[in-house]
Formats: structure tokens, C-alpha cells, sequence
């Protein structure tokens, strides 16, 4: 395991920031390297964690759930398209309002 994260480095090395210059002990490098190491393994761990759940989600949908969800989520977009078309209508009634309003006053005024 370790090797494979060794060849990663090497492989990035040029560009990763090591701030190599700041280690003048020798001890202080190696303990930032673990360290570097558990925050590796941390999210080698979290990814595969991430990727059963989805896994499993995956399956849920493929066993006969699909077309619950299916049907929840159309729900749903239709319920922010039905709101926004109203938002809109409100929107084009004021700007009617407005045009009777102004377009008179815009033909006395020529």
C-alpha cells in the first residue's frame, strides 16, 4: 500500500506543494509524510464509503423502487414548473398594467 502511494507522489511530485523547505528536521519531514499518508488512506476510505451507498441506491432504483422515485421527482419538477409559471404570469399582469398605464401618457406627451 505503501508503495503504490510512493509511486503516486513521485508520479506528482512536481505538482503537489511539499513544503520541503520548511522541514529541517528530519523527523518533522517523516511525521508530515504520515500524516500526508492517513489523510490519503481517510479519503480512499470515503470514496469506496461513497461509492457502496451509491452502489446501493443504484440497486434500489433497478429493483421495481425506479418508478416510485421516477414518479416522485416528476412530482416535484412539475410542482417548481406549475410555481414558476405562475411567477411569470404575475410578472407579465404587472408589466401590462404598467403598458396601460404609460402608453397613453406616452402619446399625450408627443
Amino acid at each position: 500500500m505503501k508503495e503504490k502511494y510512493r509511486n503516486l507522489i513521485q508520479k506528482h511530485a512536481p505538482k503537489l506543494d511539499f513544503r520541503l523547505v520548511a522541514y529541517h528536521d528530519r523527523e518533522e519531514l517523516k511525521n508530515w509524510i504520515e500524516d500526508q499518508m492517513q489523510n490519503l488512506t481517510h479519503l480512499q476510505e470515503t470514496s469506496q464509503v461513497i461509492l457502496r451507498q451509491l452502489e446501493n441506491l443504484l440497486s434500489l432504483v433497478s429493483f421495481g423502487f425506479g418508478g416510485l422515485f421516477r414518479w416522485a421527482i416528476e412530482l416535484n419538477l412539475n410542482k417548481a414548473f406549475n410555481i414558476e409559471t405562475v411567477t411569470q404570469g404575475q410578472a407579465v399582469a404587472r408589466l401590462n398594467i404598467v403598458a396601460i398605464v404609460f402608453l397613453p401618457l406616452s402619446f399625450v406627451a408627443v
